[in-house]
C-alpha cells in the first residue's frame, strides 16, 4: 500500500522528495485491511488507490489489491500532514495538490 501511495503522489507531481524538501510529511495515522484471498510471494499484486476523504489536515485512502483480476485485499489508510512536526493545512501549503486531489474525488 505504501508503494502504491508513493507512486500515486508521484503521479500527482508531489512525491516524497518534493514534499520533504518543503519540510512536509504525511505519516500514517491508521490502517485497516480486509484479506479476501491468500497470495504468494511470487504473485504480482495490482494495487489501485483512491481518495476516500480529504480535509485540509488529513487524507483517507482506499486500496483494492488484485491478482489476475481477483480481489485479494481491500484496505484503508489515514494520514495527516505535518510541517516540522506540527499540523499543516494541505490546502494552504500545496493548493495545487489539494485542488488536484479534490478534482480526482469528483471524477
Amino acid at each position: 500500500m505504501e508503494e502504491a501511495r508513493v507512486d500515486w503522489m508521484d503521479q500527482l507531481g508531489y512525491g516524497f522528495e518534493r514534499m520533504e524538501a518543503e519540510d512536509v510529511v504525511s505519516p500514517v495515522m491508521e490502517v485497516e485491511c480486509s484479506y479476501k484471498h491468500p497470495t504468494t510471494f511470487k504473485d504480482d499484486i495490482e494495487v489501485l488507490v483512491a481518495v476516500e476523504e480529504l480535509t485540509k489536515l488529513k487524507i483517507s485512502l482506499v486500496y483494492t489489491m488484485s491478482v489476475n483480476g481477483t480481489v485479494v485485499c481491500t484496505a484503508r489508510s489515514k494520514h495527516c500532514f505535518l510541517e516540522k512536526g506540527r499540523p499543516v493545512s494541505l490546502q494552504t501549503k500545496f493548493p495545487e495538490l489539494y485542488e488536484s486531489i479534490s478534482l480526482s474525488m469528483a471524477g
